[in-house]
């Protein structure tokens, strides 16, 4: 009897040996498998090695929408240089040659889409005595300054609104990389977040792998029940979900982060899980000044074009003064003869053979266009008001968003604190049921709720850490200030 039982606890002592070998050559067949498909990826995809400093300027260097807001700031920049060229004179020349009869003035001319001094003689003096339909060659050249010299400053308004203009696309320039910025170090950070949980699960998924294999063992010897081993593959399997479903969230948030970063990489490693090691250093805030906010600067850019374009809408009702100065030549190829008949093609027609010239100042007002410039200066005034109700509504919202990202900072920070405490004690849980369990004082249930509050316990822990830097996060972008989230970044 006695040799029986040596011999039953021989051969399970056996059979758990072959049991946990089995197990050990499927996980590392397993762990073979997920190295060569990462392998594959490598060499068939782009693998990008980056930190969150190097990701929050290659957004500021390749994000489409902010490569779009920078072109936008230099054409307004080179639309001020274009304004400023209205204090410059307007120089027009313009020199045609024709083909005309001359039936009613003598070498007619084309405007030419110039300036064209009127005339009521002809080129040579003569009239025409009968109608003809014969052509003859003719030239026609002038030469024509128009000065603006004083416009009751409508020019400098309009120099003024460029400029305000060009601050405004600087400041949407600026807004659109701080909240690119911050979309990014929110991805890097869920990345982070993520890749840390698959370790979890991972470490979850080898502790059922080998508790499965003790109770097996205990299950082959008799000392337990065959249904507690049907328990225990179902928690493998369910451990495998987990973990699978890890690894496609950090899948997810790769491309994520590759997506806002404008990388067409297939895969991100970030640097490292440093973030975990050490929480930030959050020091009380002084008064902080949300006018420096990006957005709120955005606003009140838009506020002052408003401002600006009012101004030049009423100043284009006053009159312009202007000097003017101008040249002119014709010639013709026809030529009077005796009787005050005309001869046809008697001299070269592209040759200059009248010249005059002429200067002066000039004022020009349209004295009833004041009504259409009333209405458009109030249509631009209640736009201007828009953008200073928009301005309040932001200003109210960032200063709500501030209180709470503080709020939700130091509730974070808490529970960061917590989490450690409940992981060492969910972890002395865990050893004692397993120890009751092998030992036959527990159930197998029992184990299992011990074994799920240990995985629990681990997955707060990540989630309190990174809930900390993202919290830091939100209120570095509540301020408008992300030099305070980055100064905290190792």
């Amino acid at each position: 009897m006695l040799s029986e039982v040596c011999y039953r606890h021989y051969y399970a002592f056996v059979k758990s040996k072959k049991i946990i070998l089995l197990s050990v050559v499927k996980f590392i067949l397993w762990c073979s498998l997920l190295l060569k498909i990462v392998v594959a990826n490598a060499q068939t995809g782009q693998v990008l090695n980056l930190t969150l400093p190097q990701a929050v300027e290659m957004t500021k260097n390749n994000y489409p929408s902010i490569k779009a807001r920078e072109a936008l700031k230099k054409a307004s920049e080179k639309g001020l240089q274009s304004t400023r060229s209205l204090y410059l004179p307007a120089v027009i020349l313009q020199s045609q040659a024709n083909y005309a009869t001359a039936n009613s003035v003598t070498g007619t001319f084309f405007p030419n889409e110039g300036f064209a001094m009127p005339t009521s003689s002809s080129v040579n003096g003569y009239k025409l005595g009968s109608n003809t339909t014969q052509g003859a060659l003719g030239n026609f050249q002038t030469l024509v300054v128009n000065w603006t010299v004083f416009a009751f400053g409508k020019i400098r308004s309009q120099v003024t609104l460029s400029k305000a203009e060009v601050q405004e696309s600087n400041t949407e320039y600026a807004n659109e990389i701080f909240q690119q910025q911050v979309k990014v170090s929110d991805a890097y950070l869920l990345l982070l977040r993520n890749q840390k949980l698959s370790l979890v699960q991972r470490e979850n998924y080898n502790r059922a792998i080998v508790l499965r294999t003790a109770i097996r063992a205990a299950a082959i010897s008799g000392m337990r029940p065959g249904v507690d081993t049907a328990f225990a593959d179902a928690e493998v399997s369910r451990t495998k979900i987990l973990l699978l479903e890890s690894i496609r969230q950090v899948k997810a948030s790769s491309i994520m982060l590759s997506e806002l970063i404008g990388s067409v990489s297939d895969s991100v490693i970030i640097d490292s899980m440093s973030f975990y090691s050490n929480l930030p250093l959050v020091e009380p805030d002084s008064a902080i000044d949300i006018n420096n906010h990006p957005l709120l600067k955005m606003y009140l850019s838009r506020i002052e074009v408003g401002n600006k374009r009012s101004n030049a809408v009423m100043k284009s009702y006053f009159p312009s003064i202007k000097l003017m100065a101008a040249g002119i030549g014709r010639g013709t190829a026809i030529s009077p003869s005796a009787g005050g008949t005309y001869d046809y093609i008697q001299k070269d027609g592209l040759q200059i053979t009248n010249y005059n010239y002429f200067m002066g100042i000039t004022m020009l007002w349209n004295m009833l266009d004041y009504p259409r410039i009333r209405n458009e200066f109030k249509s631009a005034e209640y736009i201007t008001q828009s953008y200073k109700y928009n301005y309040d509504e932001e200003k109210l919202k960032i200063t709500r968003e501030i209180e709470n990202s503080e709020l939700q900072l130091a509730l974070s920070r808490e529970q960061a604190k917590e989490a450690p405490i409940q992981l060492t004690a969910a972890k002395s849980a865990f050893e004692q049921a397993s120890a009751r369990y092998r030992n036959g004082l527990s159930t197998l249930p029992e184990l299992e709720q011990n074994f799920y509050i240990l995985n629990r316990a681990e997955v707060d822990l990540t989630v309190a850490t990174n809930n900390v830097w993202r919290s830091l996060l939100v209120k570095s972008a509540a301020v408008g200030d992300l030099s305070i989230f980055m100064n905290q970044v190792k």
